[in-house]
């Protein structure tokens, strides 16, 4: 190991876990020659090249015992199967560059660097080989000569005459060689020579990289301090823009106060000026009504004309209407009789809708629900039929959920078991419809009875205007008007009241009287919440302005289609529902029509 320049630490795949013969890893023995070696290379500083074959790793330190961790920071040489001429080439420059930059030795033998550095160099292998015979050969005469007992196979023991011969050829021959020797080794110092050459061009080359390296890490420190700067002054920029920014925000805020100022100026000159156009418009109003007290009476006595005027004719449009109520009952119960035989019986629902899965087609025009059923039998998956009375069209189903509604009529489709059952609830229903029929009949005729006895009694309808409007003689939180804001408040409203049963037909003056169950902090929620003045539709709905719930209820109470009001306290307006849920809300009186 002393002799030693570079130690070749040959690793394979089980290197770190071979075992020995009883089982316990090599490295655990302190008596194992491959960890005595390759400590003492370490120890003694010789050039450790470490080589990996077969897909080995470089073992971690932690696996490894205390004398051979520093193995594992030695740059190792990876050999494989795949590039074994290349590899093995970097391996033996990699041999070549530590012995040129190894000790000369131990001083015995200086020429063995230099015989060594050459030996590694390609395609020399077999020039090494006789050069090695060469020297074993010229070690052999030179031991002879100096008088060594040597074995020289050409010479007997028993022939001296042919043994000093043999010695002379002997003798000659190692000349040669010696000579040849000499010879070779001049060669070898003018190669080593060329070496030194060629290693102190390679060293001025590498001086020369160097300076080019310390020139590129100054102009790299250059670049890293221009760098600096830039980024010192894009952080200046940025404040500086943040400062910008600020400031932009800043006005900002001050243009919105300032705005804010502007509109809370011009929404005080607004407010002033509403302050100022409702004093003319109570000016006006005092003015109207005034005028309207003159032409109260003249209004009183043409509502009394029109209100006999209209009664006659109410009393003729009710026989009229009785008289194609009968007409269209007789069409229709003979269309019924003629197309039943071409249908099938269907259970008839009156007011009632159905919503449901389509058939194709869904929709037909049919006039009338007779024809829709007719339509519905010849469609094997219609089972429901649906005709709305409004447009005349029918809608057809496999099948349906039924909801009321006044605008539809229904039918299911039977079959034939059923259609003596459904002709014995057809004829319920026809004497059902005529016993209804009779009672619309007396209905009308006790309206046009009370219509004319009101016509003979403004005076009362006078006395109950005034009771209304005392009940409505609050102010905006609901407290009693007192003194003569209350006297002036009971005018106006009688006046105005007065005015409008004027124009109204006397049935809805009549119908004003009608009582209703008031319900407290309670608001009416329509399905179809929106205006529709047709008063035959299931879910009529309207609105009027009102000053208080005894007003929306008497507002409501004119109207026959008005069922349900509900009056809104914050904005003063009453709302009027045919059919209505009612539902908690604090800012809703409703009342509900008995």
């Amino acid at each position: 190991m002393a002799a030693c320049d570079v130690f070749l630490a040959v690793i394979g795949p089980n290197w770190l876990d071979a075992k020995d013969d009883s089982g316990r890893r090599r490295f655990d023995n302190p008596d194992d020659f491959v960890t005595i070696e390759i400590a003492a290379a370490l120890a003694r500083n010789i050039r450790v090249i470490p080589v990996l074959v077969d897909g080995a790793r470089t073992p971690k330190a932690d696996k490894l015992p205390d004398s051979v961790k520093p193995l594992v920071r030695r740059n190792a040489v990876e050999v494989r199967n795949a590039h074994f001429g290349r590899d093995a080439e970097a391996l033996a420059n990699k041999v070549r560059e530590a012995l040129q930059g190894a000790r000369p030795g131990t001083g015995r033998w200086p020429f063995l660097a230099s015989a060594a550095a050459w030996l590694v160099v390609p395609g020399r292998w077999r020039l090494v080989a006789g050069s090695a015979t060469a020297l074993l050969l010229v070690g052999w005469v030179g031991l002879y000569q100096v008088g060594v007992p040597v074995w020289v196979p050409w010479t007997p023991g028993t022939d001296p005459p042919r043994a000093d011969k043999a010695k002379a050829a002997a003798d000659a021959e190692a000349q040669r060689k010696a000579e040849e020797e000499r010879q070779r080794l001049k060669e070898e110092e003018q190669r080593q020579a060329q070496a030194a050459a060629d290693a102190e061009a390679k060293r001025k080359a590498a001086e020369a990289e160097q300076q080019r390296l310390k020139e590129e890490a100054q102009r790299q420190a250059k670049a890293a301090a221009d760098a600096e700067a830039k980024r010192k002054a894009a952080e200046a920029e940025q404040q500086r823009l943040a400062a910008i920014k600020e400031e932009e925000q800043r006005q900002a805020k001050a243009a919105d106060v300032e705005a804010k100022l502007k509109a809370a100026e011009a929404e005080q000159q607004r407010l002033k000026e509403e302050v100022q156009r409702q004093a003319k418009a109570a000016a006006d109003a005092e003015a109207k009504r005034k005028a309207a007290e003159a032409e109260q009476q003249r209004l009183k006595e043409e509502a009394q004309r029109q209100a006999q005027a209209a009664a006659d004719a109410e009393a003729k449009r009710k026989a009229a209407e009785a008289e194609q109520q009968r007409l269209a009952a007789v069409r229709a119960e003979e269309e019924r009789k003629a197309k039943a035989a071409l249908t099938d019986s269907f259970e008839r629902r009156s007011n009632i809708m159905a919503t449901g899965w389509p058939t194709s087609p869904f929709r037909d025009n049919g006039g009338s629900m007779g024809e829709c059923e007719r339509k519905c039998s010849q469609s094997a998956a219609c089972k429901v039929v649906s005709y709305n009375k409004i447009d005349g069209t029918c809608n057809f189903y496999s099948s349906a959920d039924f909801v009321p509604n006044d605008d539809f009529d229904s039918g299911i489709r039977a079959d034939a078991s059923e259609q003596q059952r459904l002709a014995a609830v057809r004829a319920e229903e026809e004497r059902n419809a005529k016993s209804e029929a009779e009672a619309a009949a007396r209905r009308k005729a006790e309206e046009a009875e009370q219509q004319r006895a009101a016509a003979l009694r403004p005076e009362q309808a006078r006395s109950d205007a005034e009771k209304a409007c005392d009940a409505r003689a609050v102010d905006v939180n609901a407290k009693p008007l007192i003194g003569m804001a209350r006297i002036s408040f009971i005018r106006k409203c009688v006046a105005e009241e007065t005015a409008r049963s004027a124009l109204l037909p006397q049935s809805a003056t009549t119908a004003a009287k009608a009582p209703f169950e008031i319900r407290i902090n309670y608001e009416a929620v329509s399905p179809y919440a929106h205006s529709v003045k047709n008063t035959r539709s299931a879910y009529w709905s309207s609105w009027e302005s009102a000053m208080s719930t005894g007003e929306c209820e008497t507002i409501c109470a004119r109207s026959p289609a008005c069922n349900i009001f509900s009056y809104r306290k914050s904005f003063q307006l009453c709302y009027m529902y045919s059919n209505a849920t009612l539902a908690p809300n604090s800012d809703f009186d409703s009342g509900i029509r008995k």
